[in-house]
């Protein structure tokens, strides 16, 4: 793994579609978190796990709580990052947890006018989230529906205080070849960046993204190319399948959840690599300063 490098850009807001099933039925989150295979912990065990054969399929979805919805912003960046640091923790901790993408959207444009296109690049969003943490999605609530032209109040130190106490790195896999992606699926989510067109072609109601021909340019011109933050959450090897996590609720696809074929991946991959969130729990109570110690907390 090494640090970040490249900076794709997303994104776009999501379709309204009928409620359908998950159709992989993930594991549940006590199996999960008992499955040295899927896990992080299994991460003292990495060099077998190079070594070993991939299993036909991998599911990490129970490490998410319900797909929640980026409304009529484009904040997909947003969400991918919140998504990742949500398995992240839950990884780690074996708990559930819902954090706020609001409380990062606050953070990039306090002070400033909230501008008609949200539009960011991941490795931004990663810088904040290293920076100022995370805190729970109650204590900032995200709103669907922002104008465009506000004035936006950032965190109150108190509150930036709170989230700077959980700490994540941010980091990226050396390569995108199939079987990288699937190896570091045994343990972790992944954020990717897909190339596709802002009419959403090629998403269907199903969850299946299907590229549409002659949509998605070659070369230097794809870095430009409107495109969409998801998180890869497992593989299906014998249907060649990735499964993946939107941003457009648990009305798109199948409970949120889609599906891409793995040559799909390959020919609509927005140039950058794929990126996850390792979590270090912050110290015990008696070992913390309390808050307002060794200076302001903003």
């Amino acid at each position: 793994m090494t640090r970040l490098e490249q900076r794709p850009r997303c994104c776009h807001a999501g379709p309204s579609r009928p409620r359908e099933l998950h159709l992989i039925a993930p594991l549940s989150r006590r199996q999960l978190l008992a499955n040295g295979l899927s896990l992080a912990t299994a991460g003292r065990a990495s060099a077998a796990l190079s070594a070993a054969p991939l299993p036909p399929m991998v599911d990490i979805s129970a490490l998410f709580g319900p797909v929640r919805n980026q409304g009529d912003r484009n904040t997909c960046a947003y969400f991918a990052a919140t998504a990742a640091a949500e398995a992240a923790m839950a990884r780690k901790t074996g708990m559930a947890v819902a954090l706020s993408e609001q409380y990062l959207t606050d953070i990039a444009h306090a002070g400033h006018r909230l501008p008609a296109d949200e539009t960011t690049n991941i490795h931004g969003v990663l810088d904040l989230i290293a920076n100022d943490g995370m805190v729970p999605a109650a204590a900032r609530p995200y709103r669907s529906q922002a104008p465009a032209g506000q004035l936006v109040q950032g965190p109150d130190p108190a509150l930036l205080a709170i989230g700077r106490r959980l700490a994540f790195a941010p980091l990226q896999i050396p390569d995108t070849r199939l079987e990288s992606l699937q190896r570091r699926l045994l343990r972790t989510p992944l954020i990717v960046a897909l190339a596709f067109p802002h009419n959403r072609a090629g998403w269907r109601d199903d969850g299946l993204v299907e590229p549409v021909p002659g949509l998605v340019p070659d070369g230097d011109a794809r870095d430009q190319f409107p495109n969409h933050f998801v998180v890869l959450t497992g593989f299906d090897r014998r249907r060649q399948l990735f499964f993946l996590r939107s941003s457009w609720g648990p009305d798109w696809g199948r409970g949120g959840y889609g599906r891409i074929r793995f040559a799909s991946m390959q020919t609509n991959w927005l140039t950058g690599p794929a990126l996850f969130l390792r979590y270090s729990p912050p110290p015990p109570l008696r070992d913390r300063l309390p808050l307002g110690a060794g200076g302001p907390a903003g």
